[in-house]
């Protein structure tokens, strides 16, 4: 039979074993998805974090930062102003159906032309995104080669 500090030691080496399989599961997992490694995930997209161990470009990250808070949503409403012709007893109404259609008919081509925009935005910054993902997997590869030379180099001299 075991004692209090035997089964207490046991159960945290358990949970120490359960926590650095949980780790490796992670690092096996972003090696093998590189937009899953040191990614920010927003409410819209994932996008590259700034990365710890490489050099980066601070203005880049910025402009990332700044590119997707402005992402604009186009849900407009029609807003009609007070006209003096509304006011005429039977041609003010009349006036009035016909502005609206009228200003319905803009706005409905107005808003297809700015979704249509921020579709092509949208796609633009997840392509930007993707590259800044691979700028940083390259980045780590060219670092890696370049230790592996130097090292081979020390042996040859």
């Amino acid at each position: 039979m075991l004692n209090s500090k035997q089964q207490t030691g046991s159960t945290s080496d358990k949970h120490e074993q359960i926590m650095r399989d949980i780790q490796r599961r992670i690092r096996q997992e972003q090696t093998a998805n590189p937009r899953c490694r040191n990614a920010v995930r927003n409410a819209k997209m994932v996008y590259p974090a700034k990365p710890a161990d490489i050099p980066y470009s601070i203005s880049l990250y910025q402009h990332l930062d700044v590119a997707q808070n402005k992402l604009p949503d186009y849900g407009r409403t029609l807003e009609l102003r007070s006209n003096i012709l509304a006011k005429i007893p039977l041609l003010g109404s009349l006036f009035q159906a016909i502005q609206l259609r009228l200003h319905q008919i803009a706005l409905f081509y107005t808003l297809r032309a700015q979704r249509h925009q921020q579709d092509i935005n949208q796609h633009l910054l997840e392509s930007i995104e993707q590259l800044t993902a691979e700028n940083q997997k390259q980045k780590r590869a060219i670092i890696q080669l370049q230790e592996q030379l130097i090292a081979v180099q020390e042996k040859t001299e």
